[in-house]
């Protein structure tokens, strides 16, 4: 027997998008109180089965005005307009924290992770913060044209660094391969 039921299924207001949404089922006993256990073709236990994902579109307001405003092109019409930092003045063993502002004219043609790099004066890296987009809810192959929304990125200072100057490498990267995206004019980074 087939059984088709509708549930609607609330988003809460508070949700930011552009992200993509798992959609999960599973079966609850009411009268024990537990969920019901689902298991693969070959018997294991799995969690709740993934059956769908759909796209939390980004809210109708715009992303806040970034700090530092920037007009970076990369390859295939994305667009960095900008960041904000956590700070300017650190101290070792502090967080700092990068929100870069994304605005792409489509999809990319892989799915890539942002590298934010904390460089020295000789461009060794210091610290790092890499990860996929909005910690991996949205692959830029799902970006979309007219979109603008932010991105954070957090890397903890060594305890150990030295007073000085230090600068931010952005870019991105395919993680299969490690190649970057181009920027538009040379390079495959940009130096905040």
């Amino acid at each position: 027997q087939v059984v088709v039921d509708a549930i609607p299924v609330p988003i809460a207001p508070r949700a930011r998008g552009p992200i993509l949404l798992d959609i999960e089922a599973g079966l609850y006993d009411l009268d024990r109180d537990q969920r019901l256990e689902v298991r693969d073709a070959r018997g294991n236990p799995i969690g709740y089965p993934l059956i769908g994902r759909v796209k939390l579109s980004g809210q109708q307001q715009l992303p806040p005005t970034p700090s530092h405003q920037l007009d970076v092109r990369f390859e295939s019409g994305l667009v960095l307009e900008g960041y904000d930092l956590s700070a300017t003045l650190l101290s070792p063993g502090s967080d700092l924290t990068l929100t870069l502002y994304w605005a792409p004219h489509g999809p990319l043609p892989a799915d890539y992770a942002t590298f934010v790099h904390l460089v020295d004066q000789e461009e060794l890296i210091i610290a790092q913060g890499d990860g996929p987009p909005r910690s991996g809810r949205y692959p830029t192959t799902s970006w979309a044209a007219g979109e603008r929304f932010d991105d954070e990125y957090t890397m903890l200072l060594p305890h150990d660094l030295s007073s000085g100057d230090y600068h931010l490498l952005v870019g991105l990267y395919t993680p299969a391969d490690f190649s970057r995206l181009p920027v538009t004019g040379g390079g495959d980074h940009v130096t905040l």
